[in-house]
């Protein structure tokens, strides 16, 4: 980061600053015992504000409220890294395990095509059940893919997986771990979503309905 300026004059400054707050905020709660001072608080957020403007300038990419960027952050935050090793192993994860979406439609959508053809191979029953359903992989996997899981854990549980996931240091095994959780979540999914299936005439419900059954079923996986 010795290149930057040091300016956070982004068009999504304030988006920034508000999401970057609450997510220490969040951290905190979550770290009731670290004994945590205002002043801390304060250098934290300075650093994972500084590092996602730097970023968001370098790479040329709009900061946006779901792109995952606060989500990818927080773990690294716990680490208790300078800015430039913040930046650098923030860079490093979403350069190389992160599926971008800024590309092509036909690209940006080539994971989850991917992982509905693992999911129709190891369970073509399950992935039957959804494309009956009309529920993409893609409305529910997102979030998992842009956060590597975080979105939907503490910073505790995603700091494990992240453990293993950058041991392997493959950027596909992420594909393998969204198919765990699809296949282990099965019977309850298919069995609390078959009568509202049935009865329901409405897709967005069923749809919603679903995507609130994998996240439960994905939290109590670990």
């Amino acid at each position: 980061m010795s290149s930057w300026d040091g300016k956070l004059d982004n068009k999504s400054q304030p988006e920034l600053l508000s999401d970057c707050s609450k997510l220490v905020e969040s951290l905190v709660q979550e770290q009731q015992d670290s004994g945590m001072d205002v002043t801390e608080q304060s250098d934290i957020t300075d650093r994972a504000v500084s590092v996602l403007t730097f970023y968001s300038k370098c790479r040329a990419v709009k900061y946006g409220r779901g792109n995952g960027w606060t989500e990818i952050i927080k773990p690294l935050l716990t680490l208790q890294l300078n800015r430039a090793d913040l930046y650098n192993c923030f860079y490093a994860i979403q350069s190389r395990y992160i599926p971008r979406a800024d590309l092509s439609g036909h690209v940006s959508a080539a994971p989850y095509h991917m992982l509905r053809l693992l999911l129709l191979y190891h369970d073509p029953e399950l992935c039957s059940f959804l494309d009956t359903c009309k529920i993409t992989i893609r409305s529910f996997a997102s979030k998992w893919f842009s956060t590597l899981f975080a979105s939907h854990c503490t910073t505790a549980v995603a700091s494990a997986i992240w453990d293993v996931y950058l041991q392997k240091s493959d950027s596909f095994f992420i594909l393998f771990l969204a198919l765990v959780i699809l296949v282990n979540s099965k019977d309850q999914v298919s069995s609390s979503l078959f009568i509202v299936s049935v009865v329901a005439a409405d897709n967005t419900f069923r749809r919603s309905f679903l995507v609130e059954n994998f996240t439960f079923f994905y939290k109590t996986l670990f």
